[in-house]
């Protein structure tokens, strides 16, 4: 069972001596007083420590979190480098296609999404994605995030030929 003690001296002028332990079940209390000087001076101390880690359980705590963010983080760039391998391995694709939609998406600190209609009222840093929707002649549609220049150039209803590499857009040329 892991018990942590905090054990906590206070000596007034009537000397009480507090000792609190602290269990994962329940907090025991205990108090014993001892006379001591009329004079005597207020002291306070701590002292923490487990058994269930080890000697340092706040030591292994800390190395615990760092263990899971690492295999968070391991796990996000993992996936990152599964699609960027996926489209590369693609083979390059071309269509007619018509832009059917755009729509951006605005993410403030932290990766919340922002109502764009508030914009004015905030402060901090944000990010703007472009996105754009393609219907080819078949009728499947594509939608590929696009950097502002290419959002800004394009317009609902345009007519060309799209290329795109797995998920990866690559261009398109009106005609």
């Amino acid at each position: 069972m892991s018990q942590y003690v905090t054990e906590c001296h206070i000596r007034r002028k009537k000397g009480i001596k507090n000792y609190f332990v602290f269990s994962q079940d329940m907090v025991y209390w205990q108090a014993a007083k001892k006379q001591e000087g009329k004079d005597a001076d207020m002291e306070y101390s701590t002292s923490f420590g487990s058994t269930s880690f080890g000697s340092d359980g706040g030591n292994s705590m800390m190395t615990i979190f760092i263990v899971i963010f690492a295999v968070i983080l391991a796990a996000i760039i993992g996936y990152r480098l599964y699609i960027w391998n996926k489209n590369n391995h693609s083979p390059r694709e071309n269509g007619k296609a018509k832009v059917v939609t755009k729509r951006i998406k605005v993410v403030g600190m932290g990766g919340h999404r922002i109502n764009t209609n508030v914009m004015n009222d905030m402060t901090g840093t944000t990010r703007t994605r472009y996105f754009v929707t393609f219907e080819l002649e078949s009728g499947k549609r594509l939608e590929f995030n696009v950097n502002d220049g290419e959002y800004g150039m394009l317009a609902e209803g345009d007519s060309g030929e799209l290329t795109w590499q797995g998920t990866r857009y690559l261009g398109f040329e009106r005609t």
